[in-house]
């Protein structure tokens, strides 16, 4: 059923099949946003609605789901690599619309007002947390991002430039798609629409288009004829339990969970935050519109840069330009510091996509892509599910939520610090 030739045999397509995969990569990225925390924003308020939980109680469970899809995700990495990309990518959608599916139903039969009702819910709305974190947040971009990396090796800057920009305008229209979904249908209708569209729609072009690797096809990366790389340019394939140890995982891993744990704990607390850097609640939430103007296009000339660039000045880019960010986003009450934190905080959030798509597989090659990925992502969102704990816990201690920012700070600038090892040849072509 999942034999490279069929349904058709891809290389008789007049192009190299690498670039129908690209746009599978996209829809992957675009049918993980019900497990997504944009995708899932619009659904908060009417779900407290219909459970009785009261945002806390929904936050504990969202970080008890999120969590624990975390920690089995170097799991399913693995099983990415030994299954393959193409059932992978099938059994995902299925199963996050089966998730969205079993969750509506089960919430249409549960009553608020029961006798122990309130941790039913609770264990209820951790349990599709869960599923729609693991399936749609974890394994869909795990999938996306092991694609890419399979598929392209000289071409790659240019796939995941117009990948990253592709996803900074899904993500930015995200929150208002979703919204206008909740408005149209319901909290329950849309979901199951979603489901519809998944389970159906995504899975059946998935089978129909999706291949493994070009070499499963009898294609070369990147349709060149005969090998690909040079001496100059060869990536040796490390494997996953080799790689995860080294210095390159090491510093992206710092980098990027940072960045995820900023991002998380601040915009769950932005309309607190707003009043104590002395803007309005409104002007707080229009925060990341200038950031994701600034983000897009430093996405893209990242991603189209990276082959030149190489790992260890990517890296650093993000490691100062976060390093700012963190620092200034503490004191936005002070002249300047609101437009340099907008400015750096795009800058940081644009490099982020390309070191994920691009560094890592030059760093590590592509034979165990999917476990190293299923590695990185996993911490991504343990750290990134913490994040709201940080800034509690902080301003316990400090007073303020806008502090932890500042704390937070450290580990990029240690990031930046340990960065200055890694050889500047890695991931870099000549």
């Amino acid at each position: 059923m999942f034999a490279a030739k069929l349904p058709f045999d891809v290389t008789r397509v007049p192009f190299y099949y690498g670039w129908a995969i690209l746009l599978l990569a996209v829809l992957a990225m675009f049918s993980s946003l019900p497990g997504q925390t944009a995708g899932i924003a619009a659904f908060t308020q009417p779900l407290c609605a219909v459970t009785g939980l009261s945002d806390l109680q929904l936050s504990i469970a969202y970080l008890l789901g999120t969590a624990t899809s975390g920690l089995v995700l170097p799991s399913a990495g693995r099983l990415v690599d030994r299954l393959g990309a193409r059932r992978a990518y099938c059994m995902t959608t299925a199963c996050l619309a089966l998730t969205l599916f079993t969750l509506v139903k089960v919430l249409q039969q549960l009553k608020p007002a029961a006798e122990f009702a309130t941790p039913v819910f609770m264990v209820t709305m951790a349990c599709g947390f869960l599923g729609v974190r693991f399936f749609g947040q974890g394994l869909l971009p795990i999938i996306a991002n092991t694609l890419v990396g399979k598929w392209f090796d000289r071409r790659r800057a240019r796939a995941a430039a117009l990948l990253g920009v592709v996803n900074g305008l899904a993500f930015s229209y995200a929150p208002k798609a979703m919204s206008d979904l909740v408005d149209l249908y319901d909290w329950d209708g849309g979901w199951l629409r979603l489901a519809l569209v998944l389970g159906l729609g995504v899975t059946a072009i998935a089978w129909l288009f999706c291949r493994d690797t070009p070499e499963a096809c009898g294609l070369s990366v990147d349709g060149e004829q005969g090998s690909t790389t040079t001496a100059q340019t060869a990536v040796v394939d490390r494997p996953a339990t080799e790689a995860v140890r080294s210095l390159e995982f090491l510093v992206i891993a710092l980098m990027l969970c940072a960045h995820g744990t900023v991002l998380t704990g601040y915009t769950f607390h932005l309309q607190s935050i707003g009043p104590e850097s002395g803007i309005s609640t409104k002007a707080a939430m229009a925060f990341f519109v200038p950031v994701a103007i600034i983000s897009i296009p430093t996405g893209f000339t990242m991603a189209w840069l990276s082959d030149r660039l190489g790992a260890r000045a990517m890296l650093t880019f993000m490691g100062i330009n976060a390093t700012i960010a963190y620092l200034s986003l503490a004191v936005m009450d002070r002249p300047g510091m609101h437009t340099l934190a907008a400015v750096t905080l795009g800058l940081t959030t644009g490099t982020m996509g390309p070191i994920m798509s691009t560094a890592v597989p030059a760093c590590f090659g592509r034979s165990e892509l999917g476990a190293i990925n299923g590695k990185l992502h996993s911490l991504l969102v343990m750290t990134s599910a913490v994040g709201p704990l940080i800034f509690a816990g902080v301003r316990a201690v400090a007073g303020e939520l806008r502090i932890s920012t500042a704390v937070l700070a450290i580990i990029p600038a240690c990031a930046l610090a340990a960065a200055t090892r890694i050889p500047w040849q890695a991931g870099r072509r000549r």
